[in-house]
């Protein structure tokens, strides 16, 4: 089961990703895998533990990528092929059990998301 603040970091996510993904393209170009890339370098900065930064892009990356379902299982299957056990594992434990502060992922993703989305709502007003 997903905790409520994990979904308070998803639902900014995949505003953020509706709103800069490329339209009709399910895949990145460039510049936006860069800008991917730091988002998650971002997040995992917050979560305070190295070994939590692989997990964190496998997981943020899951939830951008086709497919229906997005539990663990099936996205440790779309990101890493090579081996699923070992990614579910990572993803599973970082998102049930690991340590991490509620306060400093929410900081950390406002201080990333917001300026951006603020510049693009004031442009539809």
């Amino acid at each position: 089961m997903i905790n409520s603040t994990v979904l308070q970091i998803i639902v900014p996510l995949c505003h953020y990703w509706k709103t800069f993904r490329p339209r009709g393209r399910a895949v990145l170009n460039r510049t936006l895998e860069v800008r991917f890339e730091q988002y998650g370098e971002v997040v995992a900065a917050a979560l305070s533990h190295a070994d939590r930064k692989q997990p964190a892009h496998w997981y943020l990356k899951g939830l951008l990528l086709p497919g229906g379902r997005k539990s663990v299982e099936p996205m440790a299957a779309r990101v890493h092929p090579q081996n699923v056990r070992s990614a579910h594992q990572s993803m599973h434990h970082l998102v049930a059990d690991a340590d991490w502060s509620d306060q400093a992922l929410l900081a950390a993703v406002a201080a990333q998301v917001l300026p951006t989305l603020s510049r693009k709502s004031a442009a539809c007003h």
